[in-house]
């Protein structure tokens, strides 16, 4: 008979020990001498029980004066103020019957603004938060979710923190389509991890906004150059758009808007370092102090970008932060990838891509065209696995396995080369297609003019990049070596020399195809601008589009 009144009874009693929990302000230093107890790397959730300032002072957020602990394992409970949910290094705080959440990273100097995230809205008014429950509160994680209200509508969405993490995890819950993330940023990368990137900093189009070819992950540059925001979503097909303000050429980057769907995942990753970006005239020209010579300020892989326009960028990797190319121009510098000498601290962007998707660059590649196939025969990978073979002298050992593995490449190079081909005569197809319609819709001219210009740029770059590898020995004049070498015991140096002479040839078809890619995604984004900014004249744009699906269906 009792029954009935026991999950009452328990949760009265449950709110009653956190209601009777609440500190005086005398007791201000409690909330940061138990965090300090039990550990600063674990996520904690706070309640400020009065809102604070709209633009806190550091003080405020590094005090905590007056805040009340939600002890742990609780996950009923009424806020009285902001809610904050934080670790050593994040500090998120939803403010109480305002619009968005607010993401600070926490540094050696206090705590710096990063993000404000919030449901887009596609009414022109913000959405107000109506409640908030926790999902989780753990050690290992705390999970916080909020109902966001514009006219009628609910949405809903969760902010997720784990240990020692400078990572947010956004879930996706209810009727959530898309997330704003605001900041003052100052240029968006779209990375290319095998060619070249797209970065922008106003609207190629002169527009207050852009879709962006990203398919699963994005960086944008802020705090002038000690931050990246990473953005990864877990699976592709996600709209990512750039909105900006002010008045092209002058316009700069406020949100990044990002698809999102129920039980979808976002991850906002903060990588936080004093010049971890740059942006300069020239890594060659001594002349002025602007454009000095870059030194990289702590080891690892640093991706150079020379900027040009409408979006693109001439990209290369590699130590030194300093790349053959030409001497004039805008570039933007930042790691990509960790080196054996980078700091354990220092997070890069493919640490984010292993820490969120699982995968690195390679292996992200194989997955995005659904080849999943764990030795499968790309030129980098036979040629390390050849080449630690011949630095035990084992080679002989594997000869009938090596020459099938080789053989297995020329299959895969020649695959690679014929879906190449396939690229440029659709890239063909659709610069016609704009030519033709450039001169029946003079109104869409700038906008086809710019389609037809990416497939251009795109078959010169891949011309430039294979006539760079001319005069090379063929992969398959590489493999007869190998043949011949594995049979020679000690013949390790010369192994290693033609191993990399056909990761060289391997390069190459990594590029080709990335390029392919990232162009033939850009075009996509550019018909669908095309499409909402001129409705009237989206036939030629749906033409387009037609063409490049198909081609993408049957790739």
């Amino acid at each position: 008979m009792l029954s009935k009144y026991v999950c009452p009874l328990r949760s009265i009693i449950l709110l009653a020990v956190v209601l009777t929990s609440f500190p005086d302000s005398a007791e201000a230093a409690t909330v940061n001498e138990l965090i300090a107890e039990k550990g600063a790397i674990f996520p904690y959730i706070l309640d400020t029980v009065t809102p604070i300032p709209e633009s806190p002072s550091p003080d405020i957020l590094i005090d905590k004066d007056g805040w009340f602990l939600v002890p742990e394992g609780i996950t009923e409970c009424s806020f009285r103020g902001d809610t904050i949910i934080l670790n050593d290094r994040i500090l998120i705080r939803i403010r109480k019957n305002g619009s968005e959440s607010d993401i600070y990273s926490l540094l050696e100097s206090g705590p710096a603004f990063r993000a404000r995230v919030t449901p887009t809205s596609t009414t022109g008014s913000p959405a107000v938060i109506d409640s908030i429950r926790i999902v989780e509160n753990n050690p290992g994680a705390v999970e916080i979710a909020t109902d966001f209200v514009a006219e009628q509508h609910t949405n809903t969405f969760a902010l997720r923190l784990t240990p020692a993490s400078s990572i947010v995890e956004l879930i996706g819950m209810e009727n959530v389509n898309s997330i704003s993330i605001r900041n003052n940023w100052e240029y968006v990368v779209v990375p290319n991890f095998f060619a070249d990137d797209m970065v922008f900093r106003g609207s190629p189009m002169g527009t207050n906004w852009v879709f962006l070819p990203a398919e699963q992950f994005l960086l944008a540059m802020a705090d002038g150059g000690d931050s990246i925001l990473m953005t990864v979503w877990d699976s592709p097909g996600r709209t990512a758009k750039a909105v900006f303000s002010g008045e092209p050429p002058q316009s700069h980057l406020e949100a990044l808007e990002l698809g999102m769907k129920a039980s979808a995942k976002i991850w906002l990753a903060f990588l936080e370092s004093p010049g971890i970006w740059s942006a300069r005239s020239s890594p060659h020209d001594n002349s002025k102090q602007d454009s000095a010579r870059f030194s990289p300020p702590f080891p690892g892989k640093w991706r150079v970008n020379l900027l040009k326009d409408g979006g693109f960028a001439t990209s290369c990797t590699n130590e030194s932060g300093v790349c053959s190319m030409s001497p004039h121009g805008s570039f933007l510098l930042y790691p990509i990838d960790r080196t054996k000498d980078t700091p354990i601290t220092q997070f890069c962007p493919v640490d984010i891509l292993r820490n969120t998707l699982g995968v690195g660059p390679c292996q992200y590649v194989l997955d995005s065209e659904q080849i999943a196939v764990e030795d499968y025969p790309t030129p980098d990978r036979v040629a390390d696995w050849v080449e630690s073979l011949a630095a035990k002298n084992r080679q002989s050992r594997y000869a009938e396995q090596i020459r099938d593995t080789c053989t297995d490449m020329l299959a895969l190079l020649s695959e690679t080369r014929s879906r190449t081909d396939t690229y440029r005569r659709s890239a063909r197809e659709i610069a016609s297609l704009c030519k033709t319609a450039e001169q029946q819709n003079p109104d869409t001219a700038q906008l086809l003019q710019r389609i037809r210009m990416t497939m251009e740029t795109m078959e010169s770059d891949i011309a430039r990049r294979t006539a760079d590898s001319a005069g090379q020995e063929s992969m398959e004049t590489l493999c007869a070596r190998i043949s011949t070498l594995i049979a020679k015991p000690d013949s390790g140096a010369e192994i290693s020399a033609v191993c990399s002479k056909i990761r060289s040839i391997g390069a190459v078809g990594d590029y080709t195809l990335s390029k392919c890619r990232m162009s033939f995604r850009w075009v996509d984004c550019l018909c669908r601008m095309g499409m909402e900014q001129t409705p009237d004249h989206s036939e030629s744009y749906r033409e387009i589009q037609s063409t490049l699906h198909q081609f993408l269906v049957n790739e």
